[in-house]
């Protein structure tokens, strides 16, 4: 089990129960004191419990799991679960052998690495710790984008990351979004990933966003400008009618799963 699946569980149980000690931990999840241990002070780090002697509780006033507008990653895994996985079934559709593509961050992205993982001649590169874990024992080829780790969303962002983008060029990028609305654009929950993914489109020959429909609507922290910057959009029958027509308006492929 990876981490990011047991802090998740960890956050679930949590959740249900209010606290938690460590040898329950410990049983539960199949793993030392020690990784239980770990996995603990990553959350916290988080805000997103409070440990406690011999375990951990819940916050106490930050609501569920210490959300926001800007959700841990894995909390954001259990969402859409669904419509990610077909919106990921439906990228691997555009991905050719041979091809260098770039996974971005997200969870709508880590899909997309759980199906390609048994590919042996592509070359990936990433900014996600999660799609590198995914694909580190494959047959893929697999380049690092470095920088500054934000733990949060799992990812490697910053001026370090950007300059290394220009390094590299692309036949295919994969893209998520924070938000998407017809006055604005898309958005990011970060100025970082704006940055980032407004850096990847112009070193891709296609770019291609992939979001479930419930980022439709809404306005994320950073507005990164309009959505015609994409080739491709990827999302699930949840779509609003008015955005599907905006989208189509624009000659951009609109793939509905």
């Amino acid at each position: 089990m990876l981490s990011l699946e047991r802090q998740n569980m960890i956050l679930k149980i949590l959740h249900e129960k209010k606290i938690l000690n460590n040898d329950d931990l410990s049983a539960l999840l199949g793993v030392s004191i020690a990784t239980v241990r770990r996995d603990l002070g990553v959350l916290e780090d988080m805000n997103l419990i409070k440990r406690i002697h011999g375990g951990a509780v819940a916050p106490g006033n930050k609501g569920e799991f210490g959300a926001s507008s800007q959700r841990f990653f894995v909390t954001r895994m259990e969402s859409m679960q669904s419509q990610k996985k077909a919106i990921a079934a439906s990228a691997e559709g555009f991905i050719d052998d041979g091809e260098t593509i770039f996974l971005g961050m997200g969870t709508t992205t880590l899909e997309i690495a759980k199906l390609i993982k048994k590919r042996s001649s592509l070359t990936v590169l990433t900014n996600s710790l999660a799609v590198l874990n995914e694909l580190c024992e494959s047959g893929i080829t697999l380049y690092s984008l470095g920088g500054l780790l934000m733990s949060s969303e799992q990812a490697f962002l910053g001026n370090l990351t950007i300059d290394s983008i220009r390094d590299f060029f692309v036949s295919k990028a994969f893209i998520g979004v924070g938000g998407f609305t017809l006055d604005n654009g898309i958005s990011f929950f970060n100025h970082d990933c704006m940055l980032l993914n407004n850096a990847i489109t112009q070193r891709a020959k296609h770019s291609i966003l992939v979001t479930d429909s419930s980022k439709f609507g809404i306005n994320a922290f950073t507005v990164a400008g309009d959505f015609g910057n994409f080739n491709s959009i990827i999302t699930d029958s949840g779509i609003p009618i008015e955005y599907e027509k905006a989208i189509l308006g624009m000659n951009i492929n609109l793939v509905i799963v």
